[in-house]
């Protein structure tokens, strides 16, 4: 491995740790833990969806920098990359559901990128789909 390739190895990994850090540490602890910890954000349903997009957004750059860094042989297709987001979104949006109170209008949100999530990963699956097919 050259000296930059593992540079920017180190580098990734450092941000795919730092991620998950970020999500942990802000669905564990009271106050939403924003990227560098030197705003705290008054809490609204705005400010509340926001962080379920921003922690999604961090689980979902944490799985595929880590993919990236141990599985760089593994190629993903672009309905992985969907159903990993929309899994990232149900799972974040779920957690954050069970411990809050107010999101009880937001379980419709939840259940339909759960249903869409699933109905990606079995419509991509290479069973269903025959792109390269040989006739």
């Amino acid at each position: 491995m050259s000296t930059v390739r593992l540079l920017y190895s180190i580098f990734i990994l450092t941000a795919a740790i730092w991620s998950a850090l970020v999500v942990v540490i802000s669905l564990l602890g009271d106050k939403p833990f924003l990227f560098v910890p030197t705003l705290i954000v008054a809490p609204s349903d705005l400010a509340d969806r926001a962080e379920v997009l921003r922690l999604s957004f961090f689980t979902s750059f944490a799985y595929f920098a880590f993919l990236h860094i141990f599985g760089a042989d593994k190629r993903v297709s672009s309905g992985h990359v969907l159903v990993s987001i929309l899994t990232s979104l149900t799972v974040i949006g779920g957690i954050k559901l069970l411990t809050a109170e107010s999101y009880a209008n937001e379980t419709v949100f939840i259940i339909v990128f759960g249903l869409t999530a699933t109905m990606v990963f079995l419509a991509t699956r290479p069973k269903v789909r025959r792109y390269f097919r040989d006739r």
